[in-house]
């Protein structure tokens, strides 16, 4: 069987040049989009543009829940989220006798409406405006009053908080970063968070937390990502095609098996190609040797055929040193394929050279 080696002469790669542009993690304050507060004694009230949104139990047995959402349009589309942290700054506390208790918030799963009421209390709801009662007046109600069943079970974060009035809050970890990641990754179901004291059942637990209404004060959401990957094309003009032209010719032929090469580091231009037979050939430019310039055949178990078989010769490598010590390459072979008998390959040399 004869095989040619086909010498690639010169080659020219053309394709699509691209750098990649990593940026560095970047930070953003958002200062909230949307906020109000729900109350189950005024179940059909709202308090959307109040300048502040209360959360717990007030003192006549009322309970109070806070709404807040934030946009994050100003996030690029596929950054990855690696913290969040969102602060509340108290504004009001019960005159007489206020209870403290840790305030938690959770992932709201539909949407609501701020509105555009105001009052201690709120004020009777128009079409659209969020309630205890509703999400969206007249048009969406609550699964069930209150908007706890329509936010994930599973608290985000929660923060104990306090008595002192103008005291910012902090809410945290890997919960929050998550919400805001799936916020970013779903813009359409950004619904922001539900905000609940776990002692509704206490009274006086309730706290007032600046509104949007209120700037100095109102809830901000810090946000630190690390922007995608951008893929640019550093070539702003098609490269011309030009007068291009790749050769291919025969180099070498009249060879068995032959498997790969190797080029000695000494500047020659020359390599070593190895066949499957055993035999290892000088190659130049012009052609190759009209003999073997190593000759181990005898040294293997040679196969009947030279196709899909993993006996003889499979590999050379040229020393390290070859410019200086000129050692013959080093073959490699299956040590299983050795005849029995015969001298390890390296004595086998020496005693040729000496």
């Amino acid at each position: 069987m004869k095989t040619n080696i086909q010498y690639l002469c010169f080659a020219i790669g053309l394709g699509f040049l691209a750098s990649a542009q990593f940026s560095p993690a970047a930070v953003v304050t958002l200062s909230s989009a949307a906020d109000a507060f729900i109350n189950s004694n005024s179940p059909d009230n709202n308090a959307g543009a109040h300048g502040w949104f209360d959360a717990g139990a007030d003192g006549v047995g009322g309970v109070r829940r806070g709404l807040i959402r934030f946009n994050l349009a100003s996030i690029p589309a596929g950054s990855t989220i690696n913290s969040a942290v969102l602060q509340l700054t108290v504004t009001k506390v019960p005159s007489f006798g206020p209870v403290n208790s840790s305030f938690q918030i959770h992932r709201l799963d539909a949407d609501w409406t701020e509105g555009t009421q105001v009052g201690n209390s709120g004020a009777l709801a128009v079409a659209g405006e969020a309630t205890w009662n509703s999400r969206m007046s007249g048009s969406a109600n609550w699964t069930v009053p209150g908007a706890a069943s329509d936010a994930e079970a599973a608290a985000s974060a929660s923060t104990p908080v306090g008595t002192n009035f103008g005291a910012s809050y902090t809410w945290t970890g890997a919960a929050v970063a998550s919400d805001v990641q799936f916020w970013l990754d779903h813009p359409a179901e950004n619904f922001g968070w539900l905000l609940r004291s776990d002692a509704e059942g206490t009274g006086r637990t309730a706290r007032g937390f600046g509104a949007r209404e209120d700037a100095a004060n109102a809830g901000r959401l810090q946000v630190t990502y690390t922007p995608s990957m951008v893929i640019t094309n550093p070539i702003a003009n098609r490269i011309p095609k030009g007068a291009l032209s790749i050769e291919l010719r025969t180099v070498a032929d009249g060879m068995v098996s032959p498997l790969g090469l190797t080029a000695p580091d000494d500047g020659s231009g020359r390599l070593f190609v190895y066949d499957q037979s055993g035999l290892i050939w000088l190659v130049t430019p012009a052609g190759r040797a009209a003999v073997p310039m190593l000759d181990i055949r005898s040294r293997l178990i040679i196969p009947a055929r030279y196709d899909y078989d993993e006996r003889g010769l499979l590999g050379v490598a040229a020393h390290p040193n070859f410019p200086h010590r000129r050692t013959p390459v080093q073959p490699q072979w299956r040590r299983d394929e050795i005849r029995t008998g015969r001298l390890p390959l390296r004595r086998a040399w020496r005693r040729r050279r000496g």
